[in-house]
């Protein structure tokens, strides 16, 4: 089970590194947040990962009240 879990954060953070983070990087910007504006150096209290390339996890709730489209 820890094997999985371990496997899967590896995929989640390849796939940052290559779809999010060169898009900001290109763009001259820091990638934040667009509801409370953490950014990857300055993440949320207890943590949060990028759901969108301007979307953290915390955040989720507040942009999709309803549940994400």
């Amino acid at each position: 089970m820890k094997q999985d879990v371990n496997s899967l954060l590896e995929d989640m953070l390849q796939h940052i590194e290559k779809t999010i983070l060169p898009k900001t990087q290109e763009a001259g910007q820091e990638q934040t947040c667009r509801i409370c504006g953490c950014t990857w150096e300055h993440g949320c209290p207890g943590g949060c990962w990028w759901v969108e390339p301007d979307l953290c996890s915390a955040c989720v709730d507040v942009a999709y009240p309803e549940g994400k489209p």
